[in-house]
């Protein structure tokens, strides 16, 4: 239970029909607080909660709760229900309910919807997905040049209840061309008779709806800003993406990273694990989980390969799990530093020089201790009844801490460069990240293994 204190509450006025001390009491709630009461509550309850709302606080709300209830009080509500929660929620959590919705529900619900809003939302729904379009507000604070600093303060007021910010205001022409923005601040502090033009900045940043919403997110974290004006071609303001949407698109790349660093697929990120069916999960993965299930047969390969000196110092094979692990471990560690600095922007593939002599510099350190804990290991740990006749033990702890020396300069240099050769030839490097990395150095460690020991034991392969 999400609100063991209130849900008991809410359900005895259910259950007495107070609705007018039912309404007090989500009215003096904060929005959220309400959505996480709703989430004790069964669908069904839910819309008796909402029923008797006022409209806007309904749609408060509906826009606070989680996806999955989200999902379950569109399945129990009928379209009519649905466009009045819809009606007056903001755009872009609109847009995004809509999203949500089945296809045969949407198409009952849109016609349902209050001419503005309808329209606000085809138009949303026609962006590409994942450009700013997709993700930005409708719902801004705009005002014309010729007002004082009060005038634009009384038509804040008139505009502010359903805006997602006044915060910042955007000073545009007849055609909606932005010429400057102001913030309330600066309203505030200016005096009353200042025209608005003498206030605002025109050193205007602002993104086009078409760009990445990704990139977009990094432009407004770089200036600090509340909200980030977003133009069409002709340098009109359509909308504005705000922090909280900033975050919510970090979130859903950084969730498409980690399924990708994980070989999963790409698919409804924003769907809850236990709404996903079993077939859509398997679906997911199953693509990588083949791909690299053949690219094991190279392991497979490669031991048969060396068949004739396992043989001869059954030994060795022992200690193919640290030789291949010590690899996927630091492989893994250096992909996953150089995916993180190539998304923040911190390296580019001009870099992949100095990546490479750090990542070497970095390794060699690491090999020290790698190196000392195989040799350890080997020597100290190794029954004299496991070694073969004509071979000492001596010899064989230091081909392993040989091999596990090479595997990790090898490993941390494929893993620091993969990722800027998938990037420079337009790949996401987090494609190539953990699994992929890992099955590349498990074969180059059995290589390097092997090759060291046959050179340095005089084995026959």
């Amino acid at each position: 239970m999400k609100n063991p204190l209130l849900t008991p509450e809410i359900r005895e006025l259910l259950e007495a029909s107070d609705l007018p001390t039912l309404v007090e009491v989500c009215s003096e709630m904060h929005p959220r607080t309400v959505a996480e009461v709703l989430g004790d509550l069964d669908p069904a309850e839910r819309l008796r909660v909402l029923a008797p709302l006022p409209a806007s606080l309904r749609a408060d709300i509906v826009s606070e709760m989680d996806l999955e209830e989200q999902a379950e009080l569109a399945d129990e509500a009928s379209a009519k229900e649905l466009a009045s929660f819809l009606d007056e929620m903001l755009a872009d959590d609109r847009v995004d309910f809509v999203q949500r919705l089945d296809p045969g529900v949407r198409d009952q619900v849109l016609p349902l919807l209050e001419r503005a809003a309808r329209e606000d939302v085809k138009r949303l729904l026609a962006q590409a997905e994942g450009t700013v379009g997709a993700r930005m507000n409708t719902d801004f604070a705009k005002i014309p040049p010729g007002l004082t600093a009060s005038q634009a303060i009384g038509r804040l007021r008139q505009q502010a209840s359903r805006k997602e910010t006044i915060y910042y205001s955007y000073v545009v022409d007849d055609a909606d061309r932005m010429l400057g923005v102001v913030s309330l601040k600066e309203l505030v502090l200016a005096k009353p008779e200042t025209p608005v033009s003498d206030i605002m900045s025109t050193e205007l940043v602002s993104v086009r709806a078409s760009e990445d919403q990704e990139a977009a997110a990094k432009i407004l974290n770089s200036y600090d800003l509340l909200a980030l004006p977003v133009v069409d071609d002709q340098h009109r303001i359509v909308g504005i993406l705000t922090y909280d949407d900033v975050a919510d698109i970090v979130q859903a790349e950084a969730t498409e990273d980690i399924a990708r660093i994980g070989a999963v697929a790409a698919g409804a990120e924003d769907e809850p694990y236990l709404r996903t069916g079993v077939m859509e999960h398997v679906r997911r993965r199953m693509g990588w989980i083949v791909v690299l299930a053949f690219l094991q047969i190279l392991t497979s390969w490669v031991i048969g390969a060396y068949e004739g000196a396992i043989g001869s110092a059954l030994i060795l094979a022992a200690y193919i799990p640290m030789v291949m692990a010590t690899g996927g471990n630091i492989g893994a560690q250096s992909s996953t530093v150089l995916i993180r600095s190539i998304a923040l922007g911190q390296v580019s593939t001009g870099d992949w020089w100095r990546v490479a002599m750090r990542e070497l510099s970095i390794a060699g350190v690491l090999a020290i201790a790698t190196v000392a804990v195989a040799f350890i290991k080997v020597y100290f740990f190794t029954a004299s009844s496991q070694v073969p006749a004509g071979i000492e033990l001596g010899h064989i702890a230091l081909v392993v801490a040989a091999a596990i020396a090479a595997q990790t300069l090898t490993s941390a240099f494929v893993g620091g460069l993969l990722p800027l050769g998938a990037k420079a030839v337009g790949i996401d490097p987090a494609v190539v990240a953990t699994p992929a990395i890992t099955t590349i150095v498990d074969v180059s460690g059995l290589v390097i293994y092997f090759s060291v020991a046959v050179r340095f034991l005089g084995l026959a392969t």
